[in-house]
């Protein structure tokens, strides 16, 4: 099946947030930098770019693993894959537990991994507690764990699963206004709710089995208006977000938390993806052009990139940080992460390229 570039694009500009994102508030929260930042559209909103991504990832297991022979099997191999990933990125990071200063423990949560061990060990391995940025990696091992009983309600009806999923995120959201949203069972400091994040994933996965992406970036061309109401919706939420003006809203921190994927950051989420949307239809004469093509090459390597930038944001961030460049500094660490980054995208292509160019066995036995 030919890649959609467009697709891939989407989720590179996700990977990209994230990079930016996770390079500026380590930098901001543990290291005191305040100096300019490069803007993002969930730095100054009500969303992350683990919702795009998420969502993204979502679209794409329906759209391609629904079409192999064993799709259930497919996803639960998968999950395996990324459960070892995660662990051998948890393996890469413990050691900086044990040199990093206590100061650092509060955001980064590395020294409960490792003090006492084996209990922070067993949280880990259940998927109830990961360091920052981990905790991304767990609710997709989780949501890939859960994806074949999706598949069987998508089998018997595409509204079965989107109504059970709706359902399911609308008790998560009545139990954090019962409970509040960070009692451990809802969250565990920075986990995520699986069974309020998996409506960011299971709607996608629909979207993607039905190919709708086609329908949507057609619905854009046609309406190329909707794209300017959209951006200037995200520019009066940005404001929004600058004044703190949900602080004026009843339960502000059950409508606008991150755990448990809350109404405002749901439909922050959401707007966010139909401005890239738009703004990739007003462009779409110009997406053979270079920033494109490594987009694209990011996105279709984002899994791999995202795992491999957690090591990388820790070390370049304490390093960095420690030196107190300013802003020269900040650039500096974000050009070094984004070069490596683009670095194991472009080996991730050529080694798909050599993986489809290899003759297959039978043929060369026969040649």
């Amino acid at each position: 099946m030919e890649r959609d570039q467009r697709i891939d694009i989407l989720r590179g500009i996700a990977i990209v947030t994230i990079l930016l994102n996770h390079i500026s508030i380590p930098l901001r929260t543990l290291f005191h930098y305040h100096g300019p930042t490069i803007p993002t559209l969930t730095q100054y909103g009500y969303s992350s770019a683990a919702s795009l991504f998420v969502a993204m990832s979502g679209y794409m297991v329906g759209m391609v693993y629904l079409k192999r022979p064993s799709p259930m099997k497919a996803a639960v191999k998968r999950a395996g894959e990324l459960y070892v990933i995660n662990l051998i990125v948890l393996a890469v990071i413990v050691p900086l537990a044990y040199a990093a200063p206590p100061a650092l423990d509060s955001y980064w949560k590395l020294r409960p991994m490792v003090e006492p061990p084996f209990a922070a060990l067993i949280r880990f391995l259940t998927l109830l507690d990961a360091p920052a940025f981990l905790d991304v990696l767990q609710l997709y091992v989780a949501l890939l764990l859960l994806t074949p009983v999706a598949i069987l309600l998508l089998r018997r009806s595409p509204l079965l699963l989107a109504g059970c999923s709706i359902l399911l995120w609308a008790a998560m959201q009545v139990a954090g206004v019962v409970f509040t949203p960070d009692t451990v069972l809802l969250s565990n400091g920075h986990s995520l709710n699986v069974l309020a994040w998996q409506l960011t994933f299971f709607l996608p996965l629909i979207a993607g089995a039905l190919r709708l992406h086609h329908r949507i970036f057609a619905w854009f061309e046609a309406r190329p208006a909707a794209t300017a109401w959209i951006w200037g919706a995200l520019a009066v939420s940005a404001l929004a977000r600058i004044v703190a003006a949900e602080r004026v809203l009843p339960l502000t921190y059950e409508l606008v938390n991150r755990p448990l994927n809350s109404p405002v950051w749901l439909f922050h989420s959401v707007l966010v993806l139909a401005g890239y949307i738009g703004l990739l239809t007003w462009l779409r004469g110009h997406l053979q052009l270079w920033p494109f093509q490594l987009l694209a090459s990011l996105g279709r390597n984002s899994l791999n990139v995202f795992a491999a930038s957690i090591p990388l944001i820790y070390v370049l961030s304490w390093g960095f940080g420690s030196l107190d460049w300013g802003f020269a500094g900040y650039l500096l660490a974000f050009a070094t992460l984004l070069g490596l980054s683009l670095a194991i995208a472009a080996w991730g292509d050529r080694r798909k390229h050599r993986k489809k160019a290899r003759p297959p066995v039978a043929a060369s036995q026969a040649a």
